[in-house]
């Protein structure tokens, strides 16, 4: 594996523990937290997802969409 591949391949292990946080946290129905906190969160982690996709894509690699 080249280095670009393995970089590419622990960007998208890093994108898919972050997707998996993210409907962790946003997906708790227990836990009361304010619909500001949680647009915050939504939108540190959407921007925090785009920018991973955004690398994974710059170096050549593809980014499966759910």
């Amino acid at each position: 594996m080249s280095g670009v591949e393995e970089e590419i391949s622990k960007l998208k292990e890093e994108l898919e523990e972050l997707i998996e946080e993210r409907q962790f946290t946003l997906g708790q129905t227990g836990v009361h937290i304010s619909a500001k906190k949680v647009i915050a969160l939504r939108e540190r982690y959407d921007s925090e997802i785009a920018e991973l996709e955004q690398k994974i894509r710059e170096l050549g690699g593809v980014v499966e969409t759910k």
